[in-house]
């Protein structure tokens, strides 16, 4: 995220003997998660505020907005082309690449299914396969290096983000 000519003074300071100036705001700063929250709350409320809420729902997790929209063909792509003329307009980049249209997708690693009855979230099957492998290759171990272990809990933590109940057995592993 760009900073603005005037506010480039706030994002100086000394480093290795010299001056280090930043022209784009550090996330690695205190302030960097709170100001991109606040301008991430504006432009999703903005937004929200262009389609026919009862058509048409978007969340945003950090940087990764995903939009969902109901009715036929032409009113659902419609909403979503002005969310994206909006979007450009505001100076966004987005990634074209990881755009999809239909009941399925992969959104922040979480596998979503959609059908008129139900929602499904799961884990894709890579990622499922990839933390079971690490689990069971520590099982086999007397002792396991602690950078090890702290990986493995860290994806199971994520993983407690979806399947809420294992918090508790996953917890006194940190």
């Amino acid at each position: 995220m760009r900073a603005g000519e005037l506010e480039r003074k706030y994002l100086c300071g000394k480093a290795l003997g010299g001056w280090c100036c930043y022209k784009t705001v550090l996330f690695g700063l205190g302030s960097g998660p709170l100001l991109w929250g606040r301008i991430a709350a504006a432009l999703m409320r903005s937004t929200i505020s262009m389609v026919d809420t009862s058509r048409y729902r978007i969340e945003c997790f950090v940087d990764d907005p995903w939009a969902i929209a109901r009715g036929e063909r032409l009113r659902r792509h419609h909403p979503l082309v002005v969310v994206a003329l909006f979007w450009s307009a505001m100076g966004l980049t987005m990634s074209w690449k990881k755009k999809h249209f239909g009941p399925e997708f992969t959104w922040i690693g979480l596998r979503i299914s959609l059908s008129l009855d139900e929602v499904v979230l799961s884990l894709p099957e890579k990622f499922q396969l990839k933390a079971l492998a690490e689990i069971q290759s520590i099982l086999q171990l007397n002792k396991v290096q602690v950078k090890r272990l702290r990986s493995l809990v860290g994806t199971l933590t994520w993983i407690t983000g979806i399947v809420m109940w294992l918090r508790a057995f996953i917890a006194p592993l940190w």
